[in-house]
This record gives structure tokens, sequence and C-alpha cells, in this order.
């Protein structure tokens, strides 16, 4: 947004007015020059470009720290399109009372938000199903990152959360990679813009052509091909000879070694006196024991919040969602272990909560205690206000049913 100045003084002047000398004469005050930084929203950046977990919690800190500043003095709410995101990588909200200029911002102006935590969760929660997309394969570090994504989803849909207590933990979950995420975020926005790295100081804009290297003589081409393909040539044929006498050289040595080695393979498995190493089979898919929708609940979500382990405790995040309704709801919920390998379930106790009139989703963090096995898989059961469950989850991500070794005949 510029600001531009105005001229101060006296009525025009006119033929008959004695010019003033040029003390008198009023002084031009021009202010100073402010711009609005440009910025690529962020439904649009979702749409164009996937991010990572690590930018995903740059996003959420910035976006949660400027909404504490807007209601520290008294402004407005969040709307999903007030977030821009700056060519520093940065994510801001948009000023509605100093916004003029519809070009300095990538789409219409947003409505007004209210001034609650649901869009502020329905935020943080979209921030982590795309960066979920992206981590296919999450070691220890992403796990981190989107476990503060969820544990801040929770903290603003808790009675009596605050804006001060999401902030605080995005800011403290942000500290360690923060910079290098929105570095990675400016690249995009430029991507998205179509602005590389710009042209060099003094230069163009575009680099100069390198000129074509001037033809070889008639006469010498002949002679250079024959160099160059003796060159290439002959050091083909010292790899080789270097290679026939190792294996050569190999061989003369661990002759009787090589010969014993072979005996013993083709022996392996004549006699009853060897047995056999454990082989793996692949786990048992796992069947839910209730459809994903029923009645009032429109989707049940498990997600565990660090890496867990069979014979472990292991912390996991239940959300479910519900149609609203004009009185309270009362949701509650178990968890089934199945064991992969050898089909044993077990139940896990649950929770309890009542959501108020209106309400859409209940959120809850509980610590279960895996039983051993090779390969297990955990799901949510709601059991009121209908009966649903969530997709299986592995534990470990990765495993295999080992098989005991049986003596060979």
């Amino acid at each position: 947004m510029v600001l531009f100045g105005s001229r101060h003084g006296g009525a025009p002047t006119t033929t008959r007015d004695r010019p003033r000398p040029p003390e008198e004469r009023p002084e031009v005050v021009v202010q100073p020059h402010v711009e609005q930084p440009a910025g690529l929203g962020l439904p649009r950046l979702l749409e164009i470009a996937g991010i990572t977990p690590s930018q995903a919690l740059a996003l959420g800190a910035d976006v949660l720290a400027g909404l504490e500043s807007r209601h520290a003095a008294g402004g407005e709410g969040l709307s999903p399109k007030d977030v821009h995101v700056g060519p520093d990588g940065r994510a801001w909200l948009v000023d509605r009372a100093r916004v003029a200029d519809r070009a300095q911002v990538d789409g219409p102006l947003p409505e007004t938000g209210e001034p609650d935590l649901t869009a502020v969760a329905t935020l943080l929660d979209d921030l982590g199903g795309a960066a979920r997309r992206t981590a296919r394969h999450p070691d220890a570090r992403t796990v981190e990152r989107l476990a503060a994504l969820d544990a801040a989803v929770v903290e603003a849909t808790r009675p009596g959360g605050t804006v001060a207590a999401v902030a605080a933990g995005l800011r403290d979950a942000d500290a360690s990679g923060g910079t290098a995420a929105r570095a990675e975020l400016a690249r995009l926005v430029a991507a998205a813009y179509g602005r590389g790295a710009g042209p060099a100081p003094g230069g163009a804009g575009t680099a100069p052509r390198p000129s074509a290297p001037p033809a070889p003589a008639a006469g010498r081409a002949p002679l250079a091909l024959a160099r160059s393909v003796a060159a290439r040539t002959w050091k083909w044929t010292v790899s080789l000879l270097v290679l026939v006498t190792v294996i050569a050289v190999e061989f003369a040595f661990l002759h009787d070694q090589i010969a014993r080695d072979i005996a013993a393979l083709l022996d392996a498995g004549r006699t009853g006196s060897t047995t056999s190493d454990a082989s793996a089979r692949e786990p048992a898919p796992v069947v839910a024991p209730a459809p994903p929708t029923a009645g009032a609940v429109t989707a049940v979500d498990l997600r565990t919040l660090g890496p867990c382990a069979p014979g472990q405790a292991c912390e996991a995040r239940v959300q479910v969602r519900l149609r609203p309704g004009p009185g309270p709801q009362t949701v509650d919920w178990a968890f089934q272990v199945v064991d992969r390998c050898t089909g044993t379930v077990v139940v896990l106790p649950g929770g309890t909560v009542t959501i108020p009139p209106n309400g859409d989703r209940a959120d809850a963090i509980d610590a279960l205690a895996m039983p051993p096995g090779d390969a297990l898989a955990v799901l949510a059961l709601t059991g009121a206000p209908d009966t649903a469950a969530s997709a299986p989850v592995s534990v470990p991500a990765q495993a295999s049913c080992t098989i005991p070794a049986e003596p060979s005949r």
C-alpha cells in the first residue's frame, strides 16, 4: 500500500500576487513509501504444491503469532482467506482495515471470521493433513512435528483453550527447524510467481550465450578421432587385464577353500542333522469390525503421537466427527488391538465425552498399553452415538510374522 504526501499552503497565486520569498514558500511533505508485502494465499499454495511437516509447523506458528497479535489489538478473528505466505516464506494475516489495493494479495479480500478457536483448529488440521500426504515414510523427526500439530488441534478444541496456549506450543515445536522450512516456503512462493534467483548484478537479465567452438580443420579430424579412440581403448584394456589377474590370483590361492564351500552347499539338506533358519511371512490384513460412518458419526480418525512398539505404552489421538445436533451428544469409544500374526484380539479401554449442542467433533489423547507381538494393528471403535471404526494403524509400521524353524528330514 502506498501513502502519498500532499501539498500544504495558502491560496493559489495570481498575476496580481507578489511572489513570496523562498523562505516563506510552503514546504512539500511526502510520506515514506510503505508497501504491503505481496503474498500467495495459503489455500492456493496448498492447491499447487505439497508441504512438508516442518513447513506446515512453520506456517501454523506464524498464523498463531499473527492471530495472537490481532486479538491483543482488539482485531477480528481468523478466516482461511486471511492467511498469505510472503516472499520471505513467512505466513501473515491480511489486515482488512488497511488493505486498499486488491492487487497486493492473491484472491479476493477475506470475510470476517469469528473470534473463536474453531477456525484455528480447522486450519491446523488442514495443514497436518497436507503434510501427511507428503510424508509417506516418516522418520522420528517428522512424527514429532506431526504430533505437535495434532496436539495444537487438541488444545484449540479443548474447553477453555486460548490462542496464547496454542501459539506457545507451536512456537516451541517450530524453534528447531523453522528457518530452513521458511526458506523452502520462500522458494515455493517464488516458483508460484515464476520468479527465479534473478540476474547477476550489472547484467542484462539473461545469461550470455556461449560462442560456438571453432570448427576443426578438415585434415586434422580423422587424426583427432583416432587419438580419442586409442586413449579410451588402452584404458579399457588395462582395466580388463587387472580384473583377470585378480581373479586368477584369488583362484590360485583359494582353490581348496572354494571347493570346500561348493561341496558344503551341495551337501546341505541331504542329511537330517541340519536345520533350516526361521522364515517370515507377511502379516494378515485387518478387517474393521464396523463401518467408517454410522448414523451421527461421520468419521473416526486414529493417529499415534510418536513411535509405537509392541509391549510398550503408546500415545494416540482419537477424533470423532459428528453431525451437529440441537442437543448435547455423548461419544464413547474403545480400542481393539489385533495380532496380525495369530489373529488374537485385545480390547483396551477408551473414554467418554459429551459434545455441546451444535458440536461437530470430539478430540482426545489416550495412552494405550500395547500387548506383545510381532505385528499389531490398533483401531478406535465408537459405541455411542453410533458404532463406527477407524482405519487400522500398524504397530510397528513395517513388520513381518516370524515362523519357528522346523528340523528338516
